[in-house]
């Protein structure tokens, strides 16, 4: 059978009625036109003044912080995409951070391999413990600082990272490279312990 034979024994075929018990049932779940009409505009009533109320509300909070509505909106809006923004990269580089750190890299302070060195942390701050000095945290994001951060001490490139804190220059160095050569500036507190 083809697809014209088909259609024509489907147009020849009567479909059987369709049982008043169940028609009526169905009808009675349905509100008639008249009534449909009076509940669609109660409910159109209520939206509206819900509306109302909650703009008035947002019109009062606005007038008192000083600010227009579309000011402060826009303000909040700007402030959500830089949070947003800054999130996004602080988990970029604390990938990139990660990785480097479990490459296993060498630490050379002053030019000398430091093999008592330890290397660590989480995130977008990592430490360097040095004995005998104490602890350097260093940060390749200055969102890691409560406060003003420190001015900028070094750099990253995904394959070294090196600083200067005092009087001592610091080379950390990977046999592999991170984040696609992203450079980085590097922020250093420290020692804080001994």
């Amino acid at each position: 059978m083809n697809d014209q034979e088909l259609d024509e024994a489907l147009n020849r075929w009567k479909a059987p009625a369709t049982p008043t018990p169940l028609r009526a049932r169905v009808l009675a779940d349905y509100p008639r036109g008249e009534r449909r009409g009076r509940r669609d505009l109660g409910r159109l009533l209520r939206w509206s003044l819900a509306m109302a109320a909650v703009l008035g509300v947002l019109a009062i909070a606005s007038a008192q912080s000083g600010g227009g509505a579309l000011e402060n909106l826009g303000e909040g809006i700007n402030r959500l995409h830089m949070n947003t923004i800054n999130w996004i990269h602080d988990l970029w580089v604390g990938h990139i951070a990660s990785a480097f750190r479990n490459s296993h890299p060498r630490i050379y302070v002053d030019g000398e391999l430091r093999s008592d060195a330890e290397f660590g942390g989480s995130g977008v701050g990592v430490w360097l413990r040095l004995p005998g000095e104490g602890k350097y945290l260093v940060a390749l994001r200055r969102t890691v600082f409560e406060g003003p951060a420190p001015p900028r001490a070094g750099r990253f490139d995904g394959h070294v990272l090196e600083f200067k804190a005092g009087e001592r220059t610091v080379r950390i160095e990977s046999t592999g490279t991170f984040g696609f050569h992203e450079r980085l500036p590097v922020y250093v507190m420290g020692p804080v312990d001994r």
